[in-house]
């Protein structure tokens, strides 16, 4: 066997119809996207047509914008539905495809939860410094070795500004700790 001949055995047989395989899946992706921008926005409009955002802030007296994430969860599981079929190209059964992206939103979950542990942390800190008045707007506080003035207490962060005029987002457990340091 020339050269030549297995270079053409290797893109008849194997590279060329793994190419197309790849080609096909990404052209499944691109349209699922596509697809599901458009029926997210349609979504959207439709719960901000019958004012949903509005029964619900009636209803629960929270303000959730729920026209918003109702038109991205639709756009999100149409995604995950073409990515299940852009798999499957390779082989891979339905099933199999939604259950490894079932896995990955689990992980995601996951490290959601990771977050919100550490934003629990950082409203704690913040309502301590607020109700101990440890900090008041205006007062100096030494952050990273630059002092830099109070400007804001939020709910979880402090917001400084330094002499040069930046702004500084300072997560409250630190700046919590760094008071009890000093």
């Amino acid at each position: 066997m020339s050269l030549i001949e297995f270079v053409r055995y290797l893109l008849l047989q194997g590279a060329l119809p793994l190419f197309y395989d790849i080609l096909v899946a990404i052209i499944i992706i691109f349209v699922g996207i596509i697809v599901g921008r458009m029926v997210g926005k349609v979504v959207e409009r439709l719960l901000r047509y019958v004012s949903m955002d509005k029964v619900v802030r009636r209803g629960l007296e929270v303000p959730i914008p729920v026209e918003q994430y109702g038109g991205r969860v639709v756009a999100y599981g149409i995604y995950v539905w073409f990515v299940a079929l852009a798999l499957s190209g390779f082989g891979v059964t339905i099933k199999a495809a939604l259950g490894m992206i079932v896995v990955l939103v689990m992980l995601g979950v996951f490290a959601l939860f990771l977050h919100v542990d550490d934003l629990v942390r950082n409203v704690v800190a913040s309502y301590r410094i607020y109700q101990g008045r440890l900090v008041k707007r205006g007062a100096g506080i030494l952050i990273y070795r630059e002092k830099a003035q109070v400007h804001m207490i939020g709910v979880s962060y402090v917001v400084a500004i330094t002499r040069n005029g930046d702004r500084l987002y300072v997560p409250s457990t630190f700046v919590l700790k760094s008071l009890k340091n000093v």
